[in-house]
């Protein structure tokens, strides 16, 4: 909703400022260069986001960890941080599992075609043969193995080779957030205690 909204709301003020027409072509080339083509704007965001969020833990909570939590917290916390990045990092740089001329063999070999779901046909972009199980990522403009999607964040797409590293990241991701949510309300709780703002 909130993102439908704020799109929505950009597109009626381009248009607004300057005319539909205009604003239409500004739009149109603004989402050919956000949603069509590989760029570093949702890397960019997901970098400000962890950064900002590791900062702000560092600046308001990271010395009350001795008070409240066990201070091994305080070696845990830029742990999980760097294995996080890490994996992040992983999944942007790894290949998807793309198939060209030079692998295509084996790809056929490994997804053999069953003539129900899969039947053999040319790539109509690369002219090669689409191995089952591949999908062309119009983002990439590359034919991926097991293609799953293209993921903003990563500014990459997802595939047989990658998905092990994408899935490490959501798992390292949410237990990151969910160990963050927990050490913070601890050492909220220890502060509100402190402070005797329970009596309030």
């Amino acid at each position: 909703l909130i993102s439908d909204g704020l799109c929505s709301g950009f597109a009626w003020l381009l248009r607004a400022a300057l005319g539909k027409a205009r604003g239409g072509r500004v739009l149109a080339a603004v989402d050919e260069w956000l949603c069509n083509r590989p760029n570093p704007a949702m890397q960019l965001v997901y970098v400000a986001l962890v950064m900002g969020g590791y900062w702000l833990f560092c600046v308001h909570a990271y010395d009350l960890v001795g008070l409240w939590v066990p201070d091994v917290h305080r070696a845990v916390v830029p742990l999980l941080m760097l294995l996080s990045i890490a994996s992040w990092l992983a999944t942007c740089w790894s290949d998807p599992g793309t198939v060209d001329a030079a692998n295509l063999e084996a790809h056929l070999a490994a997804y053999p075609f069953d003539y129900v779901l899969y039947r053999p046909k040319a790539c109509p972009t690369l002219g090669i043969t689409c191995p089952a199980r591949s999908k062309f990522c119009k983002v990439t403009r590359r034919r991926v193995a097991r293609f799953d999607h293209f993921c903003g964040w990563m500014n990459n797409a997802i595939g047989e080779n990658n998905l092990r590293y994408f899935v490490s990241f959501l798992a390292l991701h949410t237990a990151l957030c969910s160990y963050g949510a927990a050490l913070c309300a601890a050492i909220v709780y220890g502060e509100v205690t402190r402070r005797g703002l329970w009596s309030v």
